[in-house]
This record gives C-alpha cells, structure tokens and sequence, in this order.
C-alpha cells in the first residue's frame, strides 16, 4: 500500500517482470516522431523528424539515455551555452544528434523554414 494525494492506493509504481512489450515488438517495432517549433514572432519555423527502429518505450529509449549520458561525462561534447537549467539539446547539441544517429536505430532530419 503506497499513501498518494491523501488516498491509499495499491498501485505498482513500474511494470512487473513480464508485463513489457512482447519480445517482436521489441525487436521489430519502429516509430516516428515529428516536432514543431516556432520562433519568438512566429516568423521562424523548424521541424525534426526522428525515425526509430525497435520499441521506443523501452530500447530506444535506454540508447537514447546512454548515449546523452556518455555525451555529457566527454567534455568535447558540450555546447557551452548559458543559463540554468537546460535540455538534453541546449546542453549538448549537434554532439548528441551525431550521437545517436551513430548508435544502432536512429535517424535525426532537421528542416528549417
């Protein structure tokens, strides 16, 4: 029992062994994403598109996460930019993107315009 907002609940907090993905999807699961951003007057517009091979959830996901965290342990791979807290792309850049579009399962097409 885990006490939650002033309610009792009987919730696991993460799956239990064997309640992920099936081991096809896993393997050959794929996806994409498409992100859309705009500039301050609106008058600058970009787009990235990333295509995954295997499950997003769990595979792409932990490359995702050991790559950023060996980018951030190579000094090279800063961006050096100011402020306080920031993303995974303002602290490390283009360094990450080349990153995982090294790793196995990952395409990264920036447009700009």
């Amino acid at each position: 029992m885990r006490f939650l907002g002033g309610f009792w609940a009987d919730l696991p907090l993460a799956p239990q062994p064997g309640q992920g993905p099936p081991e096809g999807v896993l393997v050959h699961g794929e996806g994409r994403v498409e992100v859309f951003a705009l500039g301050r007057d609106r008058a600058q517009k970009s787009t990235v598109q990333v295509w995954f091979n295997g499950d997003m959830g769990y595979n792409c996901t932990s490359k995702m996460l050991a790559e950023a965290a060996l980018c951030l342990a190579d000094p090279s791979c800063h961006s050096r930019p100011g402020g306080g807290m920031l993303t995974p792309a303002s602290a490390m850049g283009h360094h990450l993107v080349e990153r995982l579009q090294q790793a196995e399962g990952g395409t990264f097409m920036g447009f700009e315009g």
